[in-house]
């Protein structure tokens, strides 16, 4: 054999030497890295469609060893073209003790029209002695269209967490996806399902849900209670519950948060409860229903201080200022206090429906009762109607009106005739800021009301006393400063003394004082009570005293700090790489409601979204996600850190990350296939010996890239 003929055959087993890539995998990264598919088959020209169906999944479950759990997947069809006999499966290319239970099918053959969505699940299924870990499964699309063969790859990433080994009972809740409405218009009814699942290896007993997250009235009860008990589940047994629940009118389209808290017993009752809970979102859309409105116009009242036992008329005009006719009109006025304010008509009108732009006037009858004390007395009016927009509960509209009742003075001993008693109020306070800021100065205005008609105060003397100072804690709550201080208000006058005095106020007139005052700047998030004292004299110099109590919310400053963005290892297409981040609340009052979104284009995020909930003062947390980059350039990571301070206010703080991805393919066939011009054969052997050394560098670079690769694959738990 000649040096010509060895080289040759040196050449040939260097290169069947290095590891084919497999077919599945050239055509899953010719997917990715593609944003079309060529569709080829017996038409007559190929044709290139630009549909991508996106899947979304369960990115965490709970499986007990040898036991199978569904994975609910939605996929979605947003590309601008329909999708026929649209196929889904769900593979794991290297099962290791997590397996898919059956088929894998998730849908087959449906039609999945531009802008829809269907849901399905698949399950999986672990071996013994399975520890938590997170597996890539691999999502398998198959449609048509156009009567082209389409065929799409997705990967998602399912942590799957072991139970403890102990024998215990574990409750699960999910959704029931087939029931669920994803969509829902504000100011309509509709059913929450959930599926309650005793995913543990013994008894579950006792079990107690509540729904949280109504307190805020966007999304309310429409009937029932918010809370269900199962007495019994055993292991592998569900249940089936569902809450009554409607969204209001006004409430603005956005997806809330709420939250379903459970407890439970194990075989042993003595034993502690078990808790957890299962967060839960409702995307509200805005509504198209526009109803009509009614509104109180006119109302009339006494404005001066009534006697006892005497009569009283409210009355007002209700007018329809929608573009709907209001029907079913129930007009209602209702005292609050019968003992003190009594109706003598009936206190509900059935009245006429009511066309768009016309009014009807009401009139309602009440006396004031002999035991009648000197206060105001409100009245309730209401209208409830419905119109063609009405779904289930009628529409309302409310309006207070107030009747102020001077009870006299009773007879002192020895004293002829009946005299009245002058009273002193506060009729009216604010405050500038209107927010209260912990350890900043505020203005307290206080607006004094001589009641009596007929008699003058004089001597007034008012003195301001508060609730005993409290001060945040380290752990986040609220601690007395010690008996040292407990006398300690906690509210200090700035520049005056915490006492007025005014020479006198006329009989049915008003005076106003204002006073600068502060906390210290750990003073506890809350409403205080600020009590004005009232010493004062009439005209015969009969001396009264009276208390008043004041409501002075105060607020701590919301603070959240971001750490270093750090992402543990240098990013590459298509290959994870985690990243992390610590935050921290270092203010002085517990942030609500806080929320880590990440967001970036051209990047995929395996945890887009983390829900902390409530974060009290001095504590820490951190998100980590791991991020696959799906093309090369500069990238930027946007991480959003969301919350409600103690006033509910929606606050925000941003946080951006750069790099860039180098594109690092090698060469293409086409770049290696060129015609090398003729040579000397001396110049053929040095030429056949760079490219051994080439071929043999290619060799040790693939390896490289396969030994990365199985190191971030042993670092996800692959």
């Amino acid at each position: 054999m000649n040096k010509k003929t060895s080289l040759i055959l040196a050449s040939v087993i260097l290169i069947s030497s290095i590891s084919p890539v497999k077919a599945t995998s050239f055509k899953s990264n010719l997917m990715k890295n593609s944003d079309f598919l060529i569709a080829s088959g017996d038409d007559k020209s190929d044709k290139i469609s630009n549909i991508k169906l996106t899947v979304k999944a369960d990115q965490t479950i709970n499986l007990t060893e040898g036991r199978e759990a569904n994975i609910n997947v939605r996929v979605t069809n947003n590309s601008g073209e329909d999708a026929e006999n649209v196929s889904a499966q769900a593979i794991i290319e290297n099962p290791e003790k997590v397996y898919i239970s059956g088929d894998g099918y998730i849908k087959e053959n449906e039609t999945l029209r531009d802008g829809n969505n269907f849901s399905g699940n698949f399950k999986i299924k672990t071996d013994e002695n399975f520890e938590s870990k997170t597996i890539p499964v691999k999502i398998n699309l198959r449609y048509y269209v156009d009567n082209n063969f389409q065929e799409q790859d997705e990967i998602i990433y399912v942590r799957v967490i072991a139970p403890e080994k102990a024998i215990n009972p574990s409750v699960e809740i999910v959704k029931v996806d087939s029931m669920w409405l994803n969509k829902i218009e504000s100011g309509i009814s509709f059913q929450a399902p959930f599926e309650v699942k005793n995913t543990g290896d013994s008894v579950a007993k006792n079990i107690k849900i509540s729904l949280e997250g109504l307190e805020n009235n966007n999304i309310t009860l429409a009937d029932g209670l918010s809370t269900t008990d199962i007495t019994r589940l055993e292991p592998g047994q569900s249940r089936f519950i569902y809450f009554n629940l409607k969204t209001q009118q006004s409430t603005k389209p956005g997806s809330y948060m709420l939250k379903l808290d459970y407890k439970f017993t194990g075989e042993k009752e003595t034993s502690a409860p078990i808790e957890g809970n299962y967060q839960f979102s409702v995307d509200i859309l805005k509504s198209n229903i526009k109803p009509s409105t009614l509104e109180f116009q006119n109302i009339t009242f006494p404005t001066a201080p009534v006697g006892r036992n005497k009569s009283v008329n409210i009355s007002f005009d209700l007018k329809n200022t929608g573009k709907y006719t209001a029907k079913d009109i129930k007009v209602t006025a209702d005292s609050k206090d019968q003992e003190g304010l009594a109706s003598k008509s009936v206190s509900q009108i059935n009245a006429q429906p009511l066309k768009p732009g016309e009014s009807a006037h009401f009139s309602f009858s009440f006396i004031t009762t002999p035991s009648a004390s000197t206060r105001n007395y409100p009245v309730e009016l209401k209208a409830t109607y419905t119109d063609k927009t009405t779904t289930e509960t009628p529409f309302e509209t409310n309006q207070i009106a107030g009747v102020f009742v001077q009870a006299p003075k009773e007879k002192e001993p020895g004293e002829k005739g009946e005299t009245t008693v002058p009273k002193l109020i506060i009729e009216e306070y604010s405050f500038e800021p209107e927010i209260i800021e912990a350890g900043k100065p505020f203005k307290m205005r206080l607006k004094l009301y001589n009641t009596n008609a007929s008699k003058a105060v004089k001597n007034i003397k008012i003195f301001l006393t508060s609730d005993v100072q409290e001060s945040v804690s380290q752990e986040g709550g609220s601690e007395q400063t010690g008996a040292s201080s407990s006398s300690a208000s906690v509210f200090t006058p700035i520049d005056s003394s915490n006492t007025f005095y005014i020479a006198s106020i006329a009989p049915g007139s008003k005076v106003e004082k204002e006073i600068t005052l502060t906390t210290v700047p750990d003073t506890a998030a809350k409403t205080y009570t600020v009590i004005a004292n009232f010493e004062y004299e009439d005209g015969s110099a009969q001396k009264y005293t009276a208390t008043e109590q004041i409501g002075v919310p105060v607020v701590q400053r919301a603070k959240l700090d971001v750490g270093e963005i750090i992402p543990e290892g240098e990013f590459s297409i298509g290959m994870d790489t985690p990243l992390s981040v610590d935050f921290y609340n270092t203010g002085k009052a517990t942030l609500f409601n806080v929320m880590v979104k990440i967001t970036g284009d051209g990047l995929k995020f395996d945890t887009p979204t983390y829900y902390k909930g409530n974060f009290q003062p001095g504590s820490s947390d951190n998100f980590s996600c791991n991020i696959t980059p799906e093309s090369a350039g500069k990238k930027r990571i946007t991480l959003t850190f969301s919350f409600e301070d103690s006033t509910g206010q929606n606050q925000s703080v941003i946080r951006d990350y750069e790099f860039e991805i180098m594109d690092d393919m090698g060469p293409s066939d086409e770049d290696m296939n060129f015609e090398e011009p003729k040579k000397p054969i001396l110049g053929k052997i040095i030429g056949g010996i760079i490219l051994i050394i080439a071929l043999a560098g290619s060799g040790i670079f693939i390896k490289k890239r396969r030994d990365k690769k199985k190191n971030d694959d042993e670092d996800l738990g692959l």
